[in-house]
């Protein structure tokens, strides 16, 4: 890619490295950059998780380690969010052969940092199919309401759950990859009718 625009405009290949990484968890930072992550993420997603703006992105590019400076304050903020939000997750439905983790996302509550949720939410790990269900409290732009599917471990396809779960009537549209999604409501549920649906999905999936 950097062959191909090179003369014609400039790149910081450290930014560009670091907004993969915000994108594909998997993708393979230069050691340098690892301590710039959080302070990275931080600055870019300090209106939220889901409105990262142009204006930010392009002050990133224009002077990294500023911003980079500027996020690192924000960075210890978004920790302790992202540990309380996993912190009060709990086991709404569990059998033998899976169990559904839920918590409710206040609106205070972000941005968060999914990479290091995640990570938190792989300590639940048991072997078990384990989906793990993040209710916003906040509503989307469009008025809906985000149910957020995650898995702990890798014996779970979220995008079928995501599927079944937008064949509801409360539910606008839906999808996601294997390892996490969503669902936009109509509506904000009450916990008693999420935790039938995961129910009903997951007895589905897995009996």
């Amino acid at each position: 890619m950097y062959d191909v625009v090179e003369g014609i405009c400039h790149f910081d290949r450290d930014v560009v490295h670091l907004l993969h990484k915000m994108d594909v968890f998997d993708h393979e930072l230069p050691l340098e950059l690892k301590d710039d992550l959080m302070g990275f993420k931080a600055f870019l997603t300090q209106n939220g998780e889901r409105n990262v703006s142009l204006e930010l992105v392009s002050a990133m590019f224009k002077d990294r380690k500023t911003c980079i400076a500027h996020g690192q304050i924000l960075a210890d903020a978004m920790s302790k969010r992202t540990d309380g939000l996993a912190d009060s997750l709990t086991c709404i439905a569990d059998t033998e052969k899976w169990c559904v983790l839920f918590t409710l996302q206040g609106t205070e509550c972000r941005p968060v940092d999914l990479m290091y949720y995640q990570k938190r939410i792989d300590g639940h790990i048991d072997g078990r199919p384990t989906l793990v269900i993040t209710q916003d409290e906040q509503p989307l732009s469009s008025g809906l309401y985000n149910l957020g599917l995650r898995r702990a471990g890798d014996n779970l396809d979220i995008s079928q759950v995501a599927g079944k779960l937008k064949q509801y009537s409360e539910a606008a549209s839906g999808g996601g990859h294997p390892f996490a999604g969503g669902v936009q409501m109509h509506q904000n549920l009450q916990l008693e009718r999420i935790k039938e649906m995961a129910v009903e999905v997951m007895g589905e999936l897995f009996e």
